[in-house]
Protein backbone atom coordinates (compact mmCIF):
# COMPACT_ATOMS: atom_id res chain seq x y z
CA UNK A 1 0.00 0.00 0.00
CA UNK A 2 2.87 2.34 0.81
CA UNK A 3 4.30 1.73 -2.67
CA UNK A 4 1.04 2.72 -4.32
CA UNK A 5 0.91 5.92 -2.29
CA UNK A 6 4.50 6.79 -3.17
CA UNK A 7 3.99 6.10 -6.87
CA UNK A 8 0.79 8.14 -6.86
CA UNK A 9 2.56 11.00 -5.14
CA UNK A 10 5.45 10.87 -7.64
CA UNK A 11 3.01 10.82 -10.58
CA UNK A 12 1.13 13.83 -9.22
CA UNK A 13 4.34 15.79 -8.65
CA UNK A 14 5.64 14.97 -12.12
CA UNK A 15 2.30 15.78 -13.74
CA UNK A 16 2.26 19.19 -12.05
CA UNK A 17 5.87 19.75 -13.13
CA UNK A 18 5.10 18.84 -16.75
CA UNK A 19 2.03 21.06 -16.77
CA UNK A 20 3.85 24.04 -15.26
CA UNK A 21 6.97 23.72 -17.42
CA UNK A 22 5.05 23.20 -20.65
CA UNK A 23 2.36 25.86 -20.23
CA UNK A 24 3.56 28.60 -17.90
CA UNK A 25 7.33 28.60 -18.46
CA UNK A 26 8.09 28.55 -22.19
CA UNK A 27 11.84 28.82 -21.60
CA UNK A 28 11.81 25.58 -19.60
CA UNK A 29 9.99 23.36 -22.10
CA UNK A 30 13.01 21.09 -22.33
CA UNK A 31 12.74 20.44 -18.60
CA UNK A 32 9.06 19.66 -19.12
CA UNK A 33 9.95 17.14 -21.83
CA UNK A 34 12.53 15.60 -19.51
CA UNK A 35 9.89 15.31 -16.75
CA UNK A 36 7.50 13.70 -19.23
CA UNK A 37 10.13 11.11 -20.17
CA UNK A 38 10.84 10.44 -16.49
CA UNK A 39 7.12 10.06 -15.86
CA UNK A 40 6.90 7.44 -18.63
CA UNK A 41 9.90 5.59 -17.16
CA UNK A 42 8.23 5.82 -13.75
CA UNK A 43 5.18 4.03 -15.16
CA UNK A 44 7.33 1.11 -16.31
CA UNK A 45 9.08 1.13 -12.95
CA UNK A 46 5.63 0.83 -11.39
CA UNK A 47 4.95 -2.32 -13.45
CA UNK A 48 8.23 -3.80 -12.21
CA UNK A 49 7.43 -2.70 -8.64
CA UNK A 50 4.12 -4.53 -8.57
CA UNK A 51 5.63 -7.62 -10.21
CA UNK A 52 8.30 -7.76 -7.51
CA UNK A 53 5.79 -7.14 -4.71
CA UNK A 54 3.52 -9.92 -5.91
CA UNK A 55 6.15 -12.56 -6.67
CA UNK A 56 8.95 -12.00 -4.15
CA UNK A 57 9.19 -11.49 -0.41
CA UNK A 58 11.38 -8.41 0.15
CA UNK A 59 11.43 -5.32 2.28
CA UNK A 60 9.93 -2.12 0.89
CA UNK A 61 13.34 -0.52 0.35
CA UNK A 62 14.61 -3.57 -1.56
CA UNK A 63 11.49 -3.64 -3.74
CA UNK A 64 11.82 0.05 -4.63
CA UNK A 65 15.54 -0.30 -5.33
CA UNK A 66 15.11 -3.42 -7.45
CA UNK A 67 12.22 -2.00 -9.46
CA UNK A 68 14.16 1.15 -10.30
CA UNK A 69 17.34 -0.77 -11.10
CA UNK A 70 15.47 -3.26 -13.31
CA UNK A 71 13.95 -0.36 -15.19
CA UNK A 72 17.26 1.40 -15.70
CA UNK A 73 19.29 -1.74 -16.45
CA UNK A 74 17.24 -2.96 -19.42
CA UNK A 75 16.13 -0.03 -21.61
CA UNK A 76 15.05 -2.26 -24.49
CA UNK A 77 12.63 -4.06 -22.19
CA UNK A 78 11.34 -0.68 -21.02
CA UNK A 79 10.61 0.36 -24.58
CA UNK A 80 9.02 -2.96 -25.47
CA UNK A 81 6.74 -2.66 -22.42
CA UNK A 82 5.84 0.88 -23.44
CA UNK A 83 5.18 -0.12 -27.03
CA UNK A 84 3.03 -3.07 -25.98
CA UNK A 85 1.03 -0.88 -23.58
CA UNK A 86 0.61 1.83 -26.23
CA UNK A 87 -0.55 -0.65 -28.88
CA UNK A 88 -3.00 -2.24 -26.48
CA UNK A 89 -4.28 1.18 -25.37
CA UNK A 90 -4.77 2.14 -29.03
CA UNK A 91 -6.71 -1.06 -29.66
CA UNK A 92 -8.76 -0.25 -26.58
CA UNK A 93 -9.54 3.19 -27.99
CA UNK A 94 -10.75 1.63 -31.21
CA UNK A 95 -12.85 -0.96 -29.36
CA UNK A 96 -13.81 0.47 -25.94
CA UNK A 97 -15.56 -2.70 -24.81
CA UNK A 98 -12.18 -4.43 -24.69
CA UNK A 99 -11.13 -2.20 -21.78
CA UNK A 100 -13.70 -3.96 -19.64
CA UNK A 101 -12.84 -7.41 -20.97
CA UNK A 102 -9.10 -7.77 -21.45
CA UNK A 103 -6.94 -4.71 -22.19
CA UNK A 104 -5.70 -4.12 -18.59
CA UNK A 105 -4.94 -7.82 -18.21
CA UNK A 106 -3.04 -7.91 -21.48
CA UNK A 107 -1.01 -4.83 -20.49
CA UNK A 108 -0.17 -6.47 -17.15
CA UNK A 109 0.76 -9.68 -18.95
CA UNK A 110 3.08 -7.84 -21.37
CA UNK A 111 4.69 -5.96 -18.47
CA UNK A 112 5.20 -9.17 -16.49
CA UNK A 113 6.61 -10.94 -19.55
CA UNK A 114 9.30 -8.28 -19.87
CA UNK A 115 9.93 -8.26 -16.11
CA UNK A 116 10.28 -12.03 -15.99
CA UNK A 117 12.62 -12.12 -18.98
CA UNK A 118 14.81 -9.48 -17.38
CA UNK A 119 14.79 -11.26 -14.04
CA UNK A 120 15.70 -14.61 -15.62
CA UNK A 121 18.56 -13.00 -17.54
CA UNK A 122 19.92 -11.44 -14.33
CA UNK A 123 19.58 -14.75 -12.47
CA UNK A 124 21.48 -16.53 -15.25
CA UNK A 125 24.27 -13.95 -15.07
CA UNK A 126 24.51 -14.36 -11.28
CA UNK A 127 24.65 -18.15 -11.58
CA UNK A 128 27.34 -17.95 -14.28
CA UNK A 129 29.36 -15.58 -12.11
CA UNK A 130 29.09 -17.92 -9.11
CA UNK A 131 30.09 -20.90 -11.27
CA UNK A 132 33.10 -18.99 -12.62
CA UNK A 133 34.15 -18.00 -9.09
CA UNK A 134 33.86 -21.62 -7.93
CA UNK A 135 35.94 -22.82 -10.88
CA UNK A 136 38.59 -20.19 -10.15
CA UNK A 137 38.60 -21.19 -6.48
CA UNK A 138 38.97 -24.88 -7.38
CA UNK A 139 41.76 -24.07 -9.84
CA UNK A 140 43.53 -22.04 -7.16
CA UNK A 141 43.22 -24.94 -4.70
CA UNK A 142 44.57 -27.40 -7.28
CA UNK A 143 47.47 -25.07 -8.08
CA UNK A 144 48.17 -24.62 -4.38
CA UNK A 145 48.16 -28.40 -3.85
CA UNK A 146 50.50 -28.84 -6.81
CA UNK A 147 52.84 -26.19 -5.40
CA UNK A 148 52.79 -27.86 -1.98
CA UNK A 149 53.56 -31.26 -3.53
CA UNK A 150 56.55 -29.82 -5.42
CA UNK A 151 57.93 -28.33 -2.21
CA UNK A 152 57.58 -31.67 -0.45
CA UNK A 153 59.53 -33.39 -3.22
CA UNK A 154 62.30 -30.80 -3.03
CA UNK A 155 62.40 -31.18 0.76
CA UNK A 156 62.72 -34.96 0.39
CA UNK A 157 65.64 -34.58 -2.05
CA UNK A 158 67.39 -32.15 0.29
CA UNK A 159 66.89 -34.56 3.21
CA UNK A 160 68.48 -37.35 1.17
CA UNK A 161 71.43 -35.11 0.29
CA UNK A 162 71.92 -34.23 3.96
CA UNK A 163 71.83 -37.93 4.97
CA UNK A 164 74.52 -38.77 2.41
CA UNK A 165 76.96 -36.30 3.87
Amino acid sequence: MLGGIIYTLMFVIMYVDVTVYMTQMPNFRIVGILMLVLMIILSVSMFNFFSIVVHYQMSFKQVMTNSILLTIARPIRVFSTLIAAAVLAYIGLRYPALYFICIPSLIAMAAFFNFYATYNKLQLQVEQKKLKEEEEREAALINQDDDDDDDDYEDDVEDKDVKRI
